[in-house]
């Protein structure tokens, strides 16, 4: 491979960029405090422990139900592909996914409106996670059989094997896979903020919880930095685990012959549509309860443009920070910083941010819009991202053998590509934006966005009237991520058209 001048100029100069934002909480601190304080061995092993059980519980319950709804969904498109109805399915999948895309807010509202009581505690929390993750693992898995067990289905399913032998003799073959979706999912609830807090109670103090309570309440910031460190460490050394898998099986096909549940594919039907129905219908019934509470509306008038200036400004931010990483094509090591902060702690992030300029006006929203684009940035390139550089590091590759440069092939061949699907990511950046509360509510003493009003009405017990806003902050960002979905089909044509 040719190593170019501008390559060995830019990639030490975007690795040191990301390396100095990914770390720039620590940094803040580090530089406030000068130091780490010790850690009280109680609190932190209660905390860790429990950290630990709603981690292992909730990712144990999102890969037995994920696996179920996989089920599903096989047996599902079988059923429309017999029927000439295949495209629909995409929809069904859209839907089941959802839950994992939405804010967190949206999941806890419907929960609230639809079980009464809901339970508060450990169990509480793990169930929330397991309903919010699992249609994600559901197509995971359906995607790791695809693409590994195709031919030993069909095989089977020509010998007459039933269902459930040849689930029970290919676990062996996508073990890795399965440890590989289980930490994935464990990490990202071990790292969960805002659910333990909505959900958590007294009892069921999280590491995270307890970092918010050390900055919040107790004002410790040594002991905040060093449990924040633990966290990071903890999380990095789950990163590590190598979960690559040794064998894999390739099919021609796309059906998936062996899965014919009707139990499953009911199941997976109602998951689809009961949840996004459940929220339509309590988020209309709520908007006469909107109205019964005196100030209310004029307050949700108020709270409609910090909304939108916050969900716009991390699209921007987001689709910046995607394709400015993708400057350097896939590298490994910046590969490896994004993979290693998996989900950053919300707490150490805003009370980072209380010391970063004002906080109020231009410098406050930036800021804002700063830790927001932060939190989500790992996420995204976990879920997406990385897999559109690895898909085009073979152009990258000859490109750089014909001595191309690094900004050419940045502008003649990755941009083109993928200006699209990262205005889609900054869509889905733009959503979360516009629906959390637990940033802002480290950095503001008041609720400025609508989110955060509808959680001031959650924990006052008005779900019904905030059920009904939020459908409102999901109408917000729908619009605003239709609006980044049109900015990339837009720029993609200009692009292509000036090559």
């Amino acid at each position: 491979m040719v190593r170019t001048s501008s390559r060995r100029i830019a990639e030490p100069l975007v690795l040191l960029f990301f390396a100095g934002f990914l770390l720039f909480p620590y940094l803040v601190l580090l530089l406030k405090f000068g130091s780490v304080a010790a850690m009280e061995s109680d609190d932190l092993w209660w905390a860790l422990k429990n950290s630990c059980e709603q981690a292992f519980g909730s990712a144990v319950g999102a890969l037995a139900l994920g696996a179920f709804f996989c089920v599903g969904l096989c047996s599902l498109e079988n059923f429309l592909f017999r029927r000439r109805l295949s495209w629909i399915f995409p929809t069904f999948q859209f839907l089941v996914i959802l839950p994992s895309f939405m804010p967190p807010l949206v999941v806890l509202l419907t929960l609230f409106a639809v079980i009464d009581p809901f339970p508060i505690g450990m169990v509480g929390v793990i169930f929330a996670h397991t309903v919010m993750n699992a249609g994600m693992v559901a197509l995971m898995l359906r995607s790791v059989m695809k693409t590994k067990l195709l031919s030993l289905m069909e095989l089977s399913f020509v010998e007459g094997a039933s269902s459930w032998q040849f689930l029970r003799s290919s676990v062996g073959w996508i073990r890795r896979d399965l440890f590989s979706i289980f930490f994935f999912v464990f990490t990202l609830c071990f790292c969960s903020f805002s659910v333990p807090l909505t959900l958590g109670g007294g009892r069921s103090t999280t590491l995270e919880i307890l970092i918010y309570e050390k900055l919040r309440i107790s004002g410790d910031w040594g002991q905040a930095l060093s449990l924040s460190l633990l966290q990071l460490l903890i999380v990095f050394i789950f990163s590590l685990v190598p979960l690559k898998a040794t064998r894999k099986i390739f099919g021609r096909g796309e059906m998936l012959p062996m899965f014919q549940g009707w139990f499953s594919m009911t199941a997976v039907v109602f998951a689809a549509f009961g949840g996004i129905g459940a929220f339509c219908w309590y988020s209309l019934d709520g908007w006469s309860h909107v109205f019964e509470v005196r100030g209310l509306w004029p307050q949700v008038l108020e709270t409609i443009p910090a909304s939108l200036a916050l969900g716009f400004g991390v699209g921007f931010c987001l689709i910046f920070l995607l394709l400015f990483s993708s400057f350097v094509g896939h590298q490994p090591l910046l590969r490896k910083m994004m993979m290693g902060i998996v989900s950053p702690s919300t707490s150490l992030v805003g009370f980072s941010l209380l010391f970063m300029f004002e906080n109020d006006g231009v410098w406050g929203q930036a800021k804002w819009t700063l830790g927001f684009s932060y939190l989500i940035l790992t996420t995204l390139y976990r879920w997406g991202w990385d897999q559109e550089l690895t898909g085009l590091q073979d152009q990258v590759v000859v490109a750089e053998t014909l001595g191309a440069s690094r900004w050419r092939i940045f502008r003649d061949i990755l941009l083109p590509q993928l200006i699209r699907p990262g205005a889609l990511m900054a869509g889905v950046g733009c959503v979360w934006a516009m629906g959390d509360f637990s940033l802002g509510k480290i950095l503001l003493s008041q609720d400025v966005t609508l989110a955060m009003l509808v959680e001031t009405l959650m924990s006052s017990y008005r779900i019904e009237a905030a059920m009904a806003l939020m459908g409102l902050v999901l109408l917000m960002g729908f619009f605003g991520f239709l609006a980044f979905w049109g900015m990339g089909y837009v720029a993609r044509r200009i692009l292509v058209a000036k090559i």
